[in-house]
């Protein structure tokens, strides 16, 4: 039996170690070589994004393993996999600080935003982000309880909305370039 799996670099998604992609089983007598030829299509290493609500390929650095098992594996070469779709989710009022960090539209928006309306430097706004990186609260719960201001649903919303906004054109952009 040969086995294929895929082993992911940096996936958005909690993914297992070594993924099965495809396997086949093959004869070979006694004393003889076969070359074995598996074809593991790209829609394959594609995993369903509940919140978009489709199908997705990271951009990402994957290990492609063959072997007899998982723990037997005997080649692997790596494949650089470059999608259009943009591998940040949108932002919502209830968004973690981390999550927000991570995605860099919404950190310079937010970092713009927090500069207008606390009259700060940009810098020291998104240094106001990071110290609230690791809050489990949504970010608009963490700036109301760490800076003693109210920041509303009707406030935030306008900016949360031009996130998405740009968040999907860029994925937009990527589908037709």
């Amino acid at each position: 039996v040969t086995q294929v799996y895929a082993r992911y670099g940096k996936p958005r998604l909690r993914r297992p170690l070594h993924e099965l992609k495809a396997f086949t089983k093959t004869v070979i007598p006694a004393g003889e070589t076969v070359r074995v030829e598996i074809t593991v299509p790209v829609d394959d290493l594609r995993y369903y994004d509940p919140p978009r609500e489709r199908w997705i390929l990271d951009n990402d650095d994957i290990v492609i393993e063959v072997g007899a098992s998982s723990r037997d594996i005997r080649l692997q070469a790596e494949v650089a996999t470059r999608s259009p779709i943009s591998r940040y989710r949108e932002i919502l009022f209830d968004t973690q600080p981390g999550i927000i960090l991570e995605t860099p539209i919404a950190r310079r928006k937010f970092c713009k935003y927090l500069s207008d309306r606390l009259s700060v430097t940009e810098a020291e706004a998104d240094q106001l982000l990071v110290h609230c990186g690791s809050s489990f609260f949504s970010l608009i719960t963490t700036l109301d309880r760490r800076l003693r201001q109210r920041f509303t649903r009707d406030e935030v919303q306008p900016l949360l909305d031009s996130i998405n906004a740009e968040i999907k054109a860029q994925e937009l952009n990527g589908l037709e370039g």
